[in-house]
């Protein structure tokens, strides 16, 4: 992105040449490995929201 972006004050970048990058995607394989480590995190930090909202109570 650095190399759209113009301008020292202010930075703004060309929607033009925006439109024409190419953003890299993992495959699919690693891609559920990534969502796999969110579940968990997800379940970690439901866990303790309910245990924090316990000692409130």
């Amino acid at each position: 992105m650095r190399s759209i972006v113009s301008g020292s004050a202010q930075p703004k970048f060309n929607k033009t040449d925006f439109k024409k990058l190419l953003v890299p995607v993992p495959s699919l394989d690693e891609q559920n490995r990534i969502a796999g480590k969110l579940l968990t995190i997800d379940k970690k930090i439901r866990i303790n929201r309910q245990l924090n909202a316990n000692l409130v109570a």
